[in-house]
């Protein structure tokens, strides 16, 4: 399925775990509450998606772009966030635990990864 456009989708409650949705444009996608344990998300367009309340444990969001992404809630436990650009994404009640991100991980403002959890890969 790596690829597809869906921008704008209605996929609220969605179950994509396991997946291959890399390189899958998904810009103001509504996700919420959505299950995407383990999903591949590598290079994934995610601009200004909700992705509110949902699981993302163990996706991989390589290079993925979730600038202003609305991220309140979202289970990021494990993920892969090498190169991931979340900047102006809404992180409250996000949490991160076992996240692995680099130095080209992109956070928004006065954000601390370390601080929830986050792992640095030298």
């Amino acid at each position: 399925m790596s690829g597809l456009v869906l921008t704008r989708a209605a996929l609220k409650n969605s179950d994509f775990s396991d997946a291959d949705l890399s390189f899958t444009n998904l810009a103001a996608a509504d996700l919420s509450h959505a299950r995407l344990v383990r999903t591949n998300l590598s290079c994934a367009m995610l601009i200004s998606a909700s992705l509110a309340h949902c699981d993302l444990s163990e996706a991989s969001l390589r290079r993925a772009s979730l600038f202003q992404a609305d991220l309140r809630g979202a289970l990021m436990e494990g993920v892969l966030l090498l190169g991931a650009d979340l900047t102006g994404a809404d992180l409250e009640g996000a949490q991160f635990h076992r996240a692995i991100y680099d130095a080209r991980t992109r956070w928004p403002d006065k954000f601390d990864p370390a601080a929830v959890g986050a792992i640095l890969k030298a």
